[in-house]
């Protein structure tokens, strides 16, 4: 034991002696300029084994780039994202060795600061398993309540115990609702609720020697919704002349996507974008029956900016609504910047303004809503939908967090998205939401990300949401949602509602991007389509129907 000691503080001294030779400019120069790091969960001198998460606080006036985890002064995993999390695998090292650990964190001028160093020992004999995170509880319909966990890395894992309770403070005595013997699910669904009572789980892992370790503790409540907000079916019928707006145009000969639709005294008005050689602008088309269209001969309506502005490059994901006696849009402009992802520029939100809704001018002071700087949405946001509502103007718009690279995914449409959500008084400047409203998962329909087109308010005063969801096993489809505030959703247990048709000959692939008019269980969509990776998109109508219990 004596031998042992001298061993773990010589070479803590000799590796503080190199540390602070190589190293000291850039732990010593913590001020006002340099971000600051610490590894908020580790003790020098702990013992440690299996899997440990470790966890890095790091902040900077101008942001924090990225984090990176050394042990033994060799770097071993990098974190560019909030709350800065890394797994490190004890396993993989020699049983009974003392490591070195420390984090450093780097701002947008790539000033560094290092974290304090914490000299640990593995021993694979000891130590309870690792917790996983509770971190959401959705509503399952109006069945009942579906907390979600992250998968165990307990390599010795026997089971997940899912604890519930009416008040908090989950200890391993509460009571137990369903045990889970395969690592990989990661989610039940709770249907023993009533409404508008908060309930408390909690979910412990249990290793094969008996030992247990308890999640977070999170809370929600079970809301019950009118009757037919959940239907037993939703039934599509395709409109035999799909797609309905032609691409025969130099502006949009290549693609036409991201239909928004207005009715007013038997008219239809259509705005939607298109790409001829390579950018996207707006064009704008009429139709007596909402199937067949009639295009504006002077399209594009709305162009890309001039050089320098932020919609230079391309005009996507747009909304219209009629309010005070003018048609308000609100789009998603891109700079012709590729800084961001390789080969994709920066997306942010702007605002036009028309008395015809065919001559627009945009607002001098665009774009309307930007990402922001230190947050969750601090890369591309795009728009999803906006209503004015009781006086207040409602905007769902769609994010693509950084910590997300382009890769085949992204090209394929297969993106990481969350929604968000924002308020404002005139339509111009917006007040957001702290965080995500809606999170992809955990069904495999939309577990890669989910992306809002289209909201709007029922009869019965229900917000009701389609969105695009994307999926790592199917192809792009289309799903439902909804709220009683417009920022708690829950997900249809139907989803996706609208999915690819092999015989349609026009979706035969994906389905993306609605807008739709509800009239009592009766639908009308717009949408985009298209029928193999090679083709282009399109933009046709389904009706849809909503079958009651």
């Amino acid at each position: 034991m004596k031998l042992c000691r001298i061993e773990y503080f010589l070479g803590k001294l000799i590796f503080l002696i190199i540390f602070t030779y190589s190293c000291q400019e850039v732990i010593n120069n913590n001020q006002n300029d340099y971000p600051t790091c610490e590894i908020t969960n580790l003790s020098d001198g702990e013992i440690v084994s299996d899997t440990v998460l470790l966890l890095v606080s790091a902040e900077d006036d101008k942001g924090i780039t990225k984090v990176e985890l050394y042990i033994d002064d060799r770097l071993y995993d990098m974190d560019i994202i909030p709350p800065y999390s890394f797994k490190w695998i004890t396993t993989d090292f020699e049983d009974d060795s003392i490591h070195s650990i420390f984090a450093m964190a780097y701002d947008t001028d790539d000033n560094s600061t290092g974290s304090e160093i914490r000299f640990v020992t593995i021993n694979q004999a000891i130590g309870p398993p690792n917790a996983v995170n509770l971190y959401f509880i959705d509503q399952y319909g109006n069945t009942g309540l579906m907390p979600r966990w992250t998968i165990s890395v307990e390599p010795d894992f026997d089971r997940y115990s899912i604890y519930r309770s009416t008040s908090s403070g989950i200890t391993e005595n509460s009571t137990v609702i369903e045990e889970i013997f395969d690592k990989n699910v990661t989610y039940i669904i709770d249907s023993n609720t009533v409404s508008n009572q908060e309930y408390f789980y909690a979910i412990s892992v249990r290793d094969t020697t008996g030992q247990i370790s308890f999640s977070n503790e999170v809370s929600n409540s079970f809301t019950s919704y009118p009757d037919c907000s959940f239907g037993s079916d939703f039934i599509i019928t395709d409109f035999a002349g799909n797609p309905i707006i032609p691409r025969d145009s130099d502006w949009n000969y290549k693609t036409v996507v991201d239909p928004t639709v207005l009715e007013a005294n038997g008219t239809f008005y259509m705005w939607y974008t298109g790409r001829g050689s390579w950018s996207y602008q707006i064009g704008y088309a009429t139709s007596s029956d909402g199937y067949n269209w009639q295009e504006y001969s002077n399209n594009p309506v709305v162009s890309f900016g001039e050089q320098g502005e932020f919609d230079e490059y391309h005009l996507r994901y747009l909304d219209v609504i009629f309010d005070d006696g003018m048609y308000k849009m609100w789009y998603s402009g891109a700079d012709n910047n590729f800084s961001g992802h390789v080969g994709f520029s920066t997306y942010n939100i702007g605002y036009a303004e028309s008395s015809n809704g065919i001559n627009w001018t945009k607002h001098e002071n665009n774009p309307v809503m930007d990402k922001s700087q230190n947050s969750w949405d601090n890369h591309n946001i795009f728009l999803g939908n906006v209503m004015k509502h009781e006086g207040i103007y409602k905007m769902w718009y769609n994010v693509q967090p950084s910590n997300y690279d382009v890769n085949i995914d992204f090209i394929q449409g297969n993106n990481i998205t969350l929604v968000g959500y924002a308020i404002s008084t005139d339509g111009i400047t917006w007040v957001k939401h702290s965080e995500p409203i809606m999170y992809p998962g955990p069904n495999l329909y939309d577990d890669r990300g989910l992306f809002v087109h289209d909201v709007e308010i029922t009869d019965n005063n229900i917000y009701e949401m389609f969105y695009t969801s994307f999926s790592s096993i199917y192809n792009k489809s289309i799903s439902r949602a909804v709220s009683l505030d417009g920022v708690n959703w829950v997900k249809d247990p139907l989803n996706p509602i609208i999915t690819y048709e092999q015989s349609s000959g026009w979706r035969n692939l994906s389905t993306a991007g609605p807008c739709f008019i509800r009239n009592g269980n009766e639908y009308r969509f717009w949408l985009r389509a298209n029928s193999d990776w090679d083709s282009n998109w399109n933009i046709g109508t389904l009706d849809g129907t909503l079958i009651c219990e």
